[in-house]
């Protein structure tokens, strides 16, 4: 009996190898992708990531940048899109994919990619209509209505890969046809209103993203509205109400509707083309993932959207079953530590941490799962005031690693606000900069000027709330930015409940 369960045992740890042989990770300036395709397959769909992201930075005319690697937007391609559904946290019916913002975190979740040539699938399509929020909010702290972030998303999500390696940005996007023909009508007042959008919209699916699409396409390509897109973001900077600046800009609005209609039906439509002697497309790194790695993809995933105490030690025995069938694994370590730190066991996150480095120090997630577990030990430490030294000297070695990774930054920060000591004025300098590094992260600015309100900066604490205001995606934050603001305005700020720390990426 001891022999055969010796032997099943080695069959199933096989079968487990095999089944995830496919598994790679393609490493580029701006994207980290898990899939489990060829070598070929996710280096094609990397290097037209690039290509996307390099004809929008193109376009805009901004330099040449690269994010820190733990800031970059990590893919996990999984195997099709009943597991995109699966991983999706609410109503998931017209759900393609999804993406998350977040510090040191922000991810992708896509069903396999379907190399389709020069015109994008429907996944890349997904992907990049995700990726232009990123862009759009990484490059602007100015927040737009929800037409102009839709229509911005859509209109570059609408791609194609030219014979001669140039991008087309802008093409029609016939995805939205049937939508725009067929879904409820969404006239062009309702749509230029986002409060008003939102407040009737209900749970059948409209044409907002394609008269969105409609809308911005006409107006950056129309040459008798040239101009107008530039004066109603003014406006609105100015502190026009969006339906006034849409009247002040574009005039009547039965008349706007009318013209888009009639856009509609134009034969043909214009499309930006970056010739591909602008584009330089960074390096970019394929490796098969080892078995531990490979293994560990869908508890990664499921812990990637995973939310609360109760989510994570859903989690808890699996990832050990994961750490015990590859104990060698360093990353399978550094994994089960998140875990358990997230399912509120830190002593566990803590042995498992340091096993993690103990297989390799260079680790960048098992450091930082070791300062994150002795910060939750030191306030039950004999002497805590060592404990706080010794995780606040982790993270300081996280940072060193990796010099403008967001994460060490804001639990450095923390450190001192969980012992209750003001923090020290590189704490707060870091805490900032973190925001910069990822300023759409939603959950960090706002926690950012709650932090320079307790310290008395109520003009930076301002500026720091103004795009959570009108933030369309996010009904919890707006109404609690809107309230810090009202209450910075009216001398109350100290009689406002909330969050008063920044939340360490978890």
């Amino acid at each position: 009996m001891k022999l055969w369960l010796r032997l099943l045992a080695v069959m199933l740890a096989w079968l487990s190898t095999s089944a995830h042989a496919e598994w790679h990770e393609a490493s580029t300036d701006h994207f980290l992708i898990y899939a489990d395709q060829s070598e070929d397959e996710v280096r094609r769909f990397a290097d037209r990531l690039e290509r996307y992201h390099e004809a929008m930075r193109t376009q805009f005319g901004q330099p040449a940048s690269k994010p820190s690697p733990s800031n970059r937007v990590t893919v996990f391609v999984v195997k099709n899109q009943k597991e995109v559904k699966e991983l999706y946290k609410g109503d998931a019916r017209f759900v393609g994919g999804f993406y998350q913002a977040k510090a040191g975190g922000s991810f992708a979740i896509v069903p396999r990619v379907e190399n389709a040539g020069r015109e994008v699938s429907n996944t890349e399509r997904t992907l990049f209509h995700e990726y232009a929020h990123h862009f759009l909010i990484s490059s602007s702290s100015f927040t737009y209505p929800l037409w102009v972030t839709e229509g911005f998303a859509e209109f570059y999500s609408s791609t194609k890969f030219e014979r001669d390696g140039g991008v087309g940005l802008g093409l029609p996007a016939a995805h939205r046809a049937a939508e725009m023909y067929f879904s409820k009508n969404i006239p062009a007042k309702l749509m230029l209103d986002t409060k008003a959008y939102l407040a009737t919209r209900d749970d059948k699916h409209d044409e907002f993203y394609g008269r969105s699409w409609l809308l911005f396409h006409m107006l950056r390509f129309d040459e008798t509205r040239k101009g107008q897109l530039r004066d109603f973001l003014l406006a609105i900077q100015n502190g026009k109400s969006e339906l006034e600046a849409a009247t002040a800009a574009f005039g009547d609005l039965a008349k706007l509707e009318k013209d888009m209609d009639n856009y509609m039906r134009r034969r043909s439509l214009p499309y930006f083309k970056i010739e591909a002697a602008k584009l330089t497309i960074p390096p970019i790194t394929v490796r098969a993932l080892d078995a531990g790695e490979a293994a560990s993809m869908p508890l990664m995933a499921r812990m990637k959207v995973s939310r609360g105490k109760a989510e994570f030690a859903a989690l808890v025995d699996d990832t050990r079953a994961l750490a015990t069938q590859h104990p060698s694994s360093a990353h399978a370590l550094a994994l089960l530590a998140e875990v358990e730190h997230n399912a509120g066991n830190a002593d566990a996150a803590l042995m498992a941490a340091e096993k993690a480095i103990a297989i390799d120090p260079k680790h960048l997630n098992a450091q930082l799962q070791r300062g994150i577990a002795l910060a939750a030990l030191a306030p039950k430490a004999d002497k805590p005031e060592a404990a706080w030294a010794k995780a606040r000297s982790q993270f300081a070695k996280v940072n060193r690693m990796e010099n403008d990774h967001p994460v060490p930054l804001i639990w450095y920060f923390r450190t001192f606000v969980d012992q209750g000591k003001r923090p020290e004025e590189d704490a707060i300098a870091g805490l900032e900069w973190a925001l910069a590094l990822a300023p759409f992260d939603l959950s960090l600015r706002f926690n950012v000027a709650r932090t320079q309100m307790n310290l008395g900066r109520m003009d930076d604490a301002l500026l720091t709330l103004q795009p959570l205001v009108s933030n369309p995606h996010n009904a919890r934050l707006r109404s609690s930015a809107a309230k810090l603001i009202q209450a910075i305005k009216a001398g109350t700020d100290n009689k406002v409940d909330g969050d008063t720390e920044a939340e360490a990426s978890e």
